[in-house]
């Protein structure tokens, strides 16, 4: 509610639970609904307020019996139609079930459409995603690579300057050749500054 509006005006509020467990086996009820109450008199505090739980597994039944011949959808409840939805949408096997509920209940075809978007926008989320580690893991091994090149054309120039500088070439020649720095070369230790 916004500030100055009327109490009475408030909208209803709805907490619905869709349960794969059996939350209350004393009651085959499907949903069970839930108000706020005063614990000894049992007066209803207000209107506003309904808790909902939809316990899936107690609509097994209907589904066996839907698939058996039994029972059709149509004398089902819109609640317990709900509920078959949500448990059994991605089930394999239960295509012709979740097929006619999408034609039987104009709720479900379009949460149906809702929740295909959001798979869609998920999946084109996590490939973007993947693409983008991807290119990042490229780039890295790629870098990684470059990286082992230098090193070994750093290392190849090295042993060329070391082999000249053991064989008495002067630092300039050295460095003509192999691109070292006259401080790179001082640092290189030869075979025989190893020996001494």
């Amino acid at each position: 509610m916004r500030r100055g509006e009327d109490f009475k005006d408030a909208k209803r509020v709805y907490v619905i639970f869709f349960l794969d467990f059996v939350l209350f086996p004393q009651s085959a009820r499907v949903p069970r609904r839930y108000v706020f109450m005063e614990e000894t008199e049992h007066d209803r505090l207000n209107e506003l307020i309904e808790v909902i739980y939809y316990e899936m597994p107690k609509t097994a039944d209907a589904v066996r019996e839907y698939f058996e011949g039994k029972e059709t959808l149509k004398t089902l409840p819109t609640e317990q139609k709900w509920c078959i939805y949500f448990k059994y949408r991605v089930k394999e096997g239960m295509e012709p079930l979740i097929d006619e509920l999408r034609r039987e209940e104009e709720g479900i075809m379009r949460a149906d459409r809702a929740l295909k978007k959001i798979e869609r926008d998920r999946d084109k989320r996590a490939r973007a995603i993947w693409d983008n580690q991807r290119l990042v893991r490229n780039s890295d091994m790629n870098a990684a690579k470059e990286e082992g090149r230098m090193e070994g054309r750093m290392a190849s120039q090295e042993e060329i300057a070391r082999n000249m500088k053991a064989r008495g070439y002067k630092v300039e020649e050295i460095q003509a050749i192999t691109g070292l720095s006259s401080e790179e070369i001082d640092k290189l230790r030869g075979y025989s500054d190893i020996c001494r």
